[in-house]
């Protein structure tokens, strides 16, 4: 395994580790470009808060994202530092192995599943950030570039369960955004130059008017029946709030409400911001499973199309069928079994011997692979000694028997199917 120390400081060399197993190296600077054969790292005392930040965020971001990063503290040695990394590369590196984790297709949801996973980390608490002005999941943010929809996307996938409500907020329905901020504007030209005055109303007589027009010099009269109004609940009270627009002069009792995102500048009326729920999420029991699924049925393979059975049966029907009016074809189908434990062999096996033009057909039930080859040579019969393999259909081989005879006139893929051993 190999390990990187990112620090500027000189350490002694007289680190006591298993050097035979684990190699160790000093960079000041981390190349990005070269993470991919790193299996772990070490951050120095000599970095500091965004510098971590920093480096973490850009791991997570590789297709290695998953590699421990330690934060070396004041008062532990490097070399308990490395032991301890080393412990935690060997607890992951069998199931990243097992499901060749660096060359699946993740999305950042899926990267963050299968880092909780292997961390053990259970449940995602939200945080309201002041700075930023919305809600976040801390541990989520390192694995995605867009931030302003990170919550949501988790929340939207079907890895997590909500354990308890926390908060319901606003959002910007152009750019997710929920640094937001509300004004007042004129009705009528939509001017925001506005003033505003409150009104009165005498209970003696029930005039009601601006406050200016009660206001003497030195006490509040009614200016209809000049009565003076000292107590306000018994003898006046301010019904409303008018608004008048420095511009147009139009008057009027309710302002229009503005919401603009700081943002991106969108100018929006408040009901047609986004209404949003945050929680705190645990993972669900089956979330890693769905990931091992996926690995398991991808062979995300460099050249050749992986097929659903839906599309790859009737090209097999109909290239069979040509086969009886054109003696001169030849194809050779093969079945072979892959499961959890040896799909990353068929995997390399696979890529390494089909040509540009072969199909893939994966049936996603059984667990069956199904190999179209269109140009069969000396090569292909590495699948059919394989121990996955299930039965072909092709030219005759010598010494294997062929599970349906080139000669039949398979008019159905089924038909094959069933005639194979132990696939159902």
């Amino acid at each position: 395994m190999n390990i990187i120390i990112n620090s500027s400081l000189d350490y002694p060399n007289t680190l006591d580790f298993d050097k035979d197993t684990c190699g160790v190296s000093f960079c000041r600077e981390i190349d990005f470009k070269l993470i991919e054969d790193i299996d772990g790292i070490i951050i120095g005392l000599d970095r500091d808060e965004s510098d971590i930040e920093q480096i973490t965020k850009n791991i997570r971001q590789q297709s290695n994202f998953f590699i421990p990063i330690i934060t070396l503290k004041e008062g532990v040695s490097l070399t308990t530092a490395i032991n301890k990394l080393t412990d935690s590369i060997e607890k992951i590196s069998k199931w990243i192995d097992r499901y060749d984790v660096k060359s699946l297709h993740l999305t950042e949801v899926e990267k963050l599943v299968v880092f909780m996973y292997l961390n053990k980390i259970e449940v995602l608490i939200p945080q309201l950030s002041t700075a930023d002005m919305r809600y976040s999941y801390p541990l989520a943010e390192y694995f995605f570039s867009d931030l302003s929809t990170a919550a949501q996307q988790i929340m939207g996938s079907d890895f997590f369960k909500f354990i308890d409500f926390i908060d319901q907020y606003y959002t910007c329905n152009k750019c997710s955004s929920s640094k937001i901020f509300f004004s007042e504007s004129c009705p009528s030209c939509k001017s925001k130059n506005l003033s505003f005055e409150n009104f009165l109303h005498c209970f003696y007589c029930g005039h009601i008017n601006f406050e200016s027009k009660f206001i003497n010099v030195e006490e509040i009269s009614c200016p209809r029946c000049l009565k003076i109004l000292n107590r306000v609940g018994e003898d006046f009270d301010r019904p409303l709030e008018s608004g008048s627009c420095k511009v147009c002069e139009q008057r009027f009792t309710e302002p229009k409400l503005l919401a603009k995102c700081i943002s991106c500048c969108e100018e929006i009326s408040p009901d047609q911001l986004s209404r949003n729920y945050i929680y705190k999420l645990a993972l669900k029991p089956n979330a890693i499973h769905k990931i091992e699924k996926k690995a398991s049925e991808s062979l995300e393979l460099s050249k050749n199309t992986v097929m659903n059975l839906v599309d790859f049966i009737p090209i097999v029907n109909w290239l069979i069928g040509t086969m009886s009016h054109n003696n001169e074809m030849s194809i050779t189908l093969i079945c072979l079994k892959y499961n959890n434990n040896n799909f990353l062999h068929l995997k390399k096996l696979v890529a390494d011997v089909l040509n540009d033009s072969d199909l893939i057909g994966n049936d996603h039930v059984n667990n069956l692979l199904y190999l179209m080859v269109l140009q069969p040579d000396k090569k292909h019969e590495v699948f059919l000694n394989h121990e996955d393999y299930v039965g072909y259909f092709g030219p005759q081989v010598s010494g294997k028997k062929c599970t349906v005879s080139s000669e039949s006139n398979v008019s159905n893929f089924y038909t094959l199917l069933d005639s194979m051993d132990d696939i159902r």
